[in-house]
């Protein structure tokens, strides 16, 4: 499964919080993890704001060294600003949410891992996908779908438990 992380999510990884055991199951499920490049400033910028210990910063470079961070071209941007008279959220929310949306026209099945309650309520009503733990998602229909070729990708280390 691919997952497209949003920082309330990585932070929950991080530092234990109400929804850690839901944010290291998603990490301990996902194949691939991406992410908007903005994430590594955000993350970073939240450490440093909580007075992270040395391990907790050690941590969190070994989790980005994990993703495949996409960008927003200048057109792109301006689509968010845009796109956010709609969606009303952060400037950095709305930049997560949108470089999904954009992600997921070339990955369909990618799913967004994301605790923050605004930006789900949008999501939700823009009809993303959103990483679900397997109990939560039994009412979804099976789909057989065939599986993508590995291309000798490497498999991360699991969440800290």
């Amino acid at each position: 499964m691919d997952l497209f992380w949003d920082s309330s999510a990585i932070l929950a990884i991080v530092f234990s919080e109400d929804r850690s055991l839901l944010a290291r199951e998603a990490w301990d499920t996902a194949d691939l993890d991406y992410a908007w490049r903005w994430l590594n400033v955000e993350a970073s910028s939240a450490l440093a704001r909580r007075g992270a210990t040395p391990a907790q910063w050690a941590y969190l470079e070994d989790l980005m060294n994990s993703f495949r961070f996409l960008d927003l071209s200048f057109k792109e941007i301006n689509e968010v600003c845009i796109t956010n008279r709609r969606w009303r959220l952060t400037a950095a929310d709305a930049g997560h949410l949108f470089c999904f949306q954009q992600a997921s026209f070339v990955l369909p099945n990618l799913q967004f891992v994301c605790f923050d309650d605004e930006m789900v309520a949008v999501a939700l009503k823009e009809g993303f996908r959103l990483w679900q733990p397997p109990e939560e998602d039994a009412t979804a229909p099976a789909l057989v779908r065939e599986s993508r070729p590995s291309y000798d990708r490497k498999r991360k280390r699991p969440a800290n438990v």
